[in-house]
């Protein structure tokens, strides 16, 4: 079996992009900018965060959070049809 991610892509990934407590969760700060991201960029966020992080945006740590929102700044890979 390999491994479908490089070395640097494991280690700037979150650990675990799911908060396991109600204080762990996407602050609504990342939230909002999630959102506003999404929309003014045409992203689905809640697709682009499915595929990589196997995870809702709701259910997101404050990590998982953060680590999409940079994918989505970048624009590497993200997928394209959010509501404009």
């Amino acid at each position: 079996m390999t491994c479908q991610f490089t070395p640097s892509e494991v280690a700037t990934r979150p650990p675990d992009p799911v908060a396991r407590t109600a204080h762990d969760l996407a602050s609504p700060d990342q939230r909002i900018a999630l959102a506003l991201a999404g929309w003014t960029l045409g992203v689905d966020v809640e697709a682009t965060a499915l595929r990589d992080l196997n995870a809702y945006p709701e259910e997101l740590s404050r990590a998982g959070a953060s680590e999409l929102l940079a994918t989505i700044e970048r624009g590497e890979g993200v997928v394209r049809g959010g509501v404009r």
